[in-house]
């Protein structure tokens, strides 16, 4: 019984020594540049925090579970998913890594090349948590109207959770949890399983889409309103169930006359209100209406509330006040 008691305990040793060299390494690593090119300082910080947390130990190439390197790589390659791209991330090169084919340079020093895989793998997580989580762009650059509303999940705290936990839950932690969300998952997910016509820019409509939504509040309340611009469609949801859905008018496309994009809380509702007609519809539309059929107004609910010079026979009108 000794010898194997005591071959246990060197190995033990052995392996406590491994990550403790590979923990020094680790912070090298992160005195230099962020192994991932590219990343945003905010994102570099939070690396830099998440290994100061656990001392500097490894989370993926010195644990128990050898499967949770591979659960890491999966989620870095699911970054199509939520319609971006893995290469962003470093999906390739931690595969080849994993694969034992990383850079010579990086070989040669089978420690610090650890180590640097590691950090690549979480500055990957984290970089894709953030733009999953919050979007890449940011919403003032297309609309100055917008106001971002999602509240910054907590990532460190969440992917460390992961790492003991489930590695394979760390995205689904911080994305939006919007039904619409998910449902444009899935449209993408067809959409990436048949071939795609050259000039078919569904795929890239479904990832703009993905990236409103994480623009969006968490919280909309069990009672809402939405309304699909694209669609012309209004819908009033309690409870996750639809209990309303109609047509709605929208604005023009450009930017003086489309309909801006925000979300906010709603305290009263007004039904059948006044719409002010304007000129060019009173002169292009109603005007030539009223001339073919006198009764035109008075079907239609629309009220005159000043006269001007169109003429039209027996009555002149110009300003148009209409209930629908």
């Amino acid at each position: 019984m000794w010898p194997v008691v005591l071959v246990s305990v060197f190995a033990i040793g052995a392996c406590v020594d491994r990550t403790a060299q590979i923990g020094l390494s680790i912070q090298e690593t992160l005195k230099a540049a962020p192994v991932v090119a590219a990343v945003d300082e905010d994102v570099w910080a939070e690396v830099n925090r998440f290994y100061k947390e656990r001392d500097h130990a490894p989370a993926w190439v010195q644990s128990e579970d050898a499967s949770k390197i591979t659960q890491a790589l999966r989620v870095l390659q699911s970054a199509d998913d939520h319609g971006f791209a893995a290469s962003d991330y470093g999906a390739n090169e931690v595969a080849r890594a994993i694969d034992g084919h990383g850079d010579s340079e990086e070989s040669t020093d089978e420690t610090v090349a650890l180590a640097q895989l590691d950090v690549r793998i979480t500055t990957g997580l984290l970089a894709l948590g953030h733009d999953v989580a919050l979007g890449r762009s940011q919403p003032k650059n297309i609309d100055p109207r917008w106001k971002k509303r999602r509240p910054v999940p907590d990532f460190v705290g969440l992917l460390a959770r992961a790492v003991e936990d489930d590695p394979s839950t760390w995205l689904a932690s911080v994305q939006p949890q919007h039904p619409e969300y998910a449902a444009l998952q899935k449209s993408l997910a067809t959409l990436r399983a048949h071939p795609i016509a050259e000039g078919d820019d569904r795929r890239q409509r479904l990832a703009m889409n993905l990236e409103r939504w994480r623009w969006m509040p968490d919280d909309i309340g069990t009672r809402h309103v939405i309304v699909n611009i694209p669609a012309f469609r209004l819908a009033v949801r309690e409870s996750e169930r639809a209990v309303l859905d109609m047509k709605v008018v929208v604005g023009e496309k450009d930017a003086e006359h489309r309909t801006p994009v925000f979300s906010g809380e709603m305290a009263t509702v007004v039904f059948s209100p006044y719409w002010n007609v304007p000129d060019s519809i009173v002169e292009g539309e109603t005007a030539p209406a009223i001339a073919r059929d006198p009764s035109f107004l008075e079907r239609n609910n629309i009220e005159i509330l000043r006269r001007s010079l169109y003429a039209l026979g027996r009555r002149d009108v110009a300003g148009c006040n209409g209930r629908q």
